[in-house]
């Protein structure tokens, strides 16, 4: 054997050692360039919730947190490219597993839930009532494609298949009609159903059609802005207040309120992240008198992490924040548009945009925000606080009706007792 061959081969061996050792060392350390640290810890994934549908847009905010944000592309152009026939509507509209639309409208005083194509095609309908108040209520599409309903006598929901046929009838106790109480139909992991009453009864169905439970609080909101929001996990549901509260946490195993939040009663939707943080946009209610409020982040206990004053805010009616894929949070208050990092930085405002319903965000973070008065005006702000277009048409709206959605690159916007869903590319 050659000795000193053996020798350099270990020589040059040892030699590597060191290097070695640096470089397991530097693909340990989660700062290093070979294992670069997440740098952002509030970024956002779709929450796993078999019990909905996979659809583009399956309940009034898109999803049981409401963040309103969207796994597709919206709009680029802002042009408005057709109108769906919605014949007096004055509420959301959601998409099912085929993208077929659901909402309801109105026809000589009858009410229907209209399931359409995209080109407003009618595919079927649903009578539920003549004579009743215009439906604030937004049905929910569940993992199977079929559909959860305010009905048509007084305390009943329904669930019918994708064509329109009735697979149960749920009747909970009511003194007071449904229809115009909230578009607050959500639904639990498990398929149970949630709804809050005009009786300020949160009632709870089984996927089977049964009445599960019943919890009632004079500190529930019936406002026909209410939405609940779940938690990640699904096993607490947050409820607009009232009543000297502005947030109610109900613990769903328990089936009793754990916490609230705030004086003033909420008139839009509470969002929540997949950290499990709650925001709110907590504006003048009717017929609250005062001039100073704020937004508010808190966390899953009810502890405030962090606020952002507002001096003289007006009305927050039906204006819900919105949450991005970075975690970015987005607001409006006094026509101006608001967006915060997730732990309370300001990243851009820009004001004298007049938006009058909730927000939506599409995949590629773009927020989108109308308003409607004469016209139907109309924006698309990306992630950086830049104009991507806007957009001004003349309009039969009087009001905005509901949550924009995003669906087949397009947002479509919901009028207020108007005759037409507006479709925009």
């Amino acid at each position: 054997m050659n000795i000193t061959k053996g020798l350099r081969k270990m020589t040059d061996w040892r030699w590597l050692l060191p290097m070695l050792a640096v470089l397991v060392f530097m693909s340990a350390c989660p700062d290093s360039p070979t294992n670069p640290k997440d740098e952002n810890p509030y970024k956002q994934e779709p929450i796993d919730w078999p019990s909905l549908a996979d659809s583009p847009w399956p309940m009034y905010r898109h999803d049981p947190q409401n963040t309103g944000r969207s796994p597709y592309p919206g709009a680029i152009s802002g042009t408005i490219v057709d109108k769906i026939t919605s014949s007096n509507s004055q509420t959301g509209v959601v998409a099912g597993l085929d993208s077929s639309l659901y909402f309801y409208d109105e026809m000589a005083g009858i009410h229907y839930l209209r399931t359409t194509d995209l080109l407003g095609n009618i595919k079927w309908s649903k009578q539920l009532g003549i004579g009743m108040d215009y439906p604030s209520a937004v049905p929910v599409v569940l993992y199977d494609g079929s559909i959860v309903s305010i009905g048509k006598e007084d305390g009943e929901f329904i669930r019918l298949t994708a064509s329109g046929d009735t697979l149960w009838q749920c009747f909970v106790p009511t003194e007071k009609a449904l229809w115009a109480a909230n578009p607050g139909l959500t639904v639990g992991l498990d398929t149970t159903i949630y709804y809050i009453t005009s009786d300020q009864c949160l009632v709870a169905i089984s996927h089977s059609g049964e009445l599960k439970w019943t919890l009632t609080d004079d500190r529930f909101s019936v406002v026909n802005t209410n939405m609940p929001a779940f938690s990640p996990d699904g096993k607490t549901l947050y409820v607009n207040g009232d009543n000297g509260v502005t947030v109610c946490a109900i613990d769903l195993t328990s089936r009793s309120v754990i916490w609230t939040f705030g004086e003033i009663p909420l008139t839009n939707s509470i969002v929540v992240d997949n950290q499990g943080n709650i925001f709110i946009n907590n504006g003048k209610p009717y017929p609250y008198t005062g001039n100073d409020y704020s937004f508010f982040s808190l966390n899953s206990e009810g502890i405030l992490r962090w606020k952002y004053p507002i001096s003289h805010l007006r009305d927050t009616y039906e204006k819900s924040p919105s949450i991005d894929w970075d975690g970015n949070v987005y607001f409006v208050a006094n026509d101006t548009l608001y967006s915060f990092t997730n732990d309370g930085d300001l990243r851009w405002k820009i004001p004298d945009k007049y938006i009058s319903c909730p927000l939506v965000i599409d995949v590629d973070n773009n927020t989108y925000g109308f308003d409607c008065e004469e016209d139907l005006t109309g924006y698309c702000i990306d992630i950086s606080g830049d104009l991507v277009w806007d957009m001004k048409n003349s309009s039969e709206f009087t009001r905005l009706g509901g949550s924009p959605i995003i669906v087949n690159n397009s947002i479509l916007v919901p009028g207020w007792r108007s005759e037409w869903i507006y479709v925009i590319q």
